[in-house]
């Protein structure tokens, strides 16, 4: 079974913690709000699929996490680099016409990804934004890959101008994806409007401030939770962490997705913020639907 996030990581800070589918519109409802639509639904689950392929041989996509909807996809590139945590993949889905970013999250076969998961001392960046801080360990391994996914983009644009670009990962490749949405904002400003952004058991990534500049760049973005998964609770708030806003919440009730518009500076305390110590879960972090990383 493999560990999104180090199981040090998580029992230290859990310690400290304890003294319409492409606009994606955000629910304007009450602490909870409505269940997600069924096409939208639809786009979570095929995505969820995309970001947990990251963690196989998608080279010929036939693997485990390549079905349901992502049925006529095609791979383009991948990358891995010595002593670093990025990994990723671009692909083409000519039906949804999309190119596919997506990062993988961490592994026991890989220990840098551990070490970077541990590497929690926030960090400013980005440089330009009055004191927005990040985690350094996420940050510094995402711009060692970036560049190179930057470029693999920018030959799939051109060859496919009207294709959007989601970006998606699960875990630590969901931090990547944020960050790399930002750097990708201000590096090729052009894309903003391409851009679309998905993760899946996304630990905190930076400060209230840094989450403030993330919303404000109104990149469509889905942060979503699988029930009482743990990842999403660390690092925490007691460190100066924050999640960015538009989290969909997999109640454990029920099952059922739903929006939980947050208000930053605090986070909606009626979805997964609010989920007991003792309720945390690691199985909860490791299937999304039926999309596994293991």
């Amino acid at each position: 079974m493999q560990l999104k996030l180090s199981t040090l990581l998580g029992s230290a800070l859990l310690l400290a913690a304890i003294p319409a589918a492409h606009a994606l519109p955000l629910s304007t409802g009450g602490d909870q709000g409505l269940a997600v639509a069924d096409t939208e639904l639809a786009e979570l689950q095929t995505n969820a699929y995309f970001a947990m392929a990251a963690y196989e041989d998608v080279s010929k996509w036939s693997c485990k996490n390549c079905v349901g909807g992502t049925a006529g996809t095609k791979f383009v590139s991948d990358f891995s680099k010595f002593l670093s945590a990025t990994r990723w993949y671009v692909a083409l889905h000519e039906p949804t016409q999309s190119i596919i970013l997506s990062f993988r999250g961490s592994t026991p076969s890989d220990a840098v990804t551990f070490v970077t998961d541990l590497n929690i001392e926030l960090t400013r960046w980005p440089k330009s934004v009055p004191e927005s801080k990040v985690h350094e360990g996420f940050v510094e391994s995402m711009l060692k890959g970036v560049d190179a996914a930057i470029d693999t983009l920018k030959q799939q644009v051109a060859s496919y101008p009207d294709y959007q670009i989601k970006i998606v990962g699960h875990s630590l490749g969901g931090a990547h994806a944020v960050l790399a949405a930002t750097h990708i904002s201000a590096s090729v400003p052009q894309w903003v409007s391409k851009l679309r952004v998905f993760t899946y058991g996304e630990p905190r990534v930076g400060n209230i401030k840094f989450a403030q500049y993330y919303d404000s760049l109104n990149i469509p973005t889905r942060r979503v939770v699988n029930k009482n998964d743990m990842v999403p609770q660390i690092p925490p708030k007691t460190l100066g962490y924050a999640h960015h806003g538009s989290e969909v919440w997999i109640r454990p009730s029920d099952g059922v997705a739903i929006t939980c518009p947050g208000a930053l500076p605090k986070e909606n305390q009626s979805c997964s913020d609010g989920i007991s110590t003792l309720k945390w879960s690691i199985p909860d972090h490791l299937l999304y639907w039926s999309a596994a990383s293991h």
